[in-house]
């Protein structure tokens, strides 16, 4: 078991998204964190169970053996490190934190909520106990499912716009390059940005960001500056909303310059793209 944040289902009357919404959590942008690159590789929060909550203590109650973190395999035995009982502190704490901010921001907005009792979590004896080796064949292992995630690859993108890691250097979507940009990311702006309620505000930036033609934000990321995005937002905001056909297919050379896509491909989503340029060009 490696690093991971669980939250709980439900609180105090509510999902626990709807508690992370109404208290902004959900608002908050990267330039107001500490540590921006260090929030972005932070683990993923486990969020599932329908009503229950889905964490360590559950998977026990149902007959599952955690161990630490997976650390080397030979001959048929695994080895595994002893930070399982660290871990679950991390992850009991983390619950513990999200609780205590409800509970404060429910005294100082004086919020309608139900008082819900919390018992701290049983002591977890069986975190001392997990193995350091196991033998497969001894413990009649026979299948393995790897479940380690997965990262991004934008190999496919012929664009000097990356980090040593491999992410995207971008402000708010927008890049050094010219007509390329990025939705979605972790992080990307705000914590939602990566989720499907909060990328549709980042998509309207980007979106005032083209009307205007301005590559004012794209060269400061160049040059390593992060710029000032209330100024810049009001800034677009004032610009022509409104993009004309030719300038979309200028846009979309642009984009097709900087990357490298197979010709297949470049044909079938340029006869996806000129279509509805053509009818925005006749109706406009």
């Amino acid at each position: 078991m490696g690093r991971h944040r669980p939250l709980p289902r439900r609180y105090r009357g509510h999902d626990v998204y709807w508690w992370m919404d109404r208290m902004g959590m959900l608002d908050r942008t990267v330039d107001t964190l500490p540590e921006p690159g260090a929030s972005r590789d932070a683990p993923s929060v486990v969020l599932a169970g329908q009503e229950r909550d889905l964490n360590l203590h559950r998977l026990v109650e149902h007959g599952v053996v955690p161990t630490g973190r997976l650390r080397a395999a030979d001959r048929g035995r695994v080895h595994f490190d002893d930070d399982l009982p660290v871990r679950l502190a991390e992850a009991d704490h983390n619950v513990r934190r999200l609780q205590d901010a409800v509970d404060a921001y429910v005294e100082r907005y004086g919020v309608d909520a139900p008082v819900e009792e919390v018992s701290p979590p049983a002591p977890a004896t069986w975190a001392h106990q997990a193995p350091r080796t196991l033998d497969l064949a001894r413990a009649g292992v026979t299948t393995v499912i790897w479940a380690t995630g997965y990262n991004r690859d934008y190999s496919w993108i012929n664009a000097p716009v990356f980090d040593a890691k491999g992410e995207p250097v971008q402000s708010r979507g927008v890049t050094a390059a010219p007509g390329l940009f990025f939705l979605g990311l972790r992080w990307l702006y705000r914590r939602k940005s990566n989720f499907i309620g909060g990328v549709g505000d980042d998509a309207e930036h980007l979106a005032e960001v083209i009307a205007s033609g301005d590559q004012a934000v794209g060269d400061a990321v160049a040059q390593g500056y992060e710029p000032v995005t209330s100024r810049r937002s009001a800034a677009i905001r004032t610009a022509s909303r409104r993009v004309d056909a030719p300038s979309l297919v200028r846009m979309a050379d642009t984009w097709w310059s900087t990357v490298r896509v197979d010709t297949t491909s470049r044909s079938a989503i340029s006869a996806l793209v000129r279509p509805s340029v053509s009818s925005a060009s006749t109706s406009s």
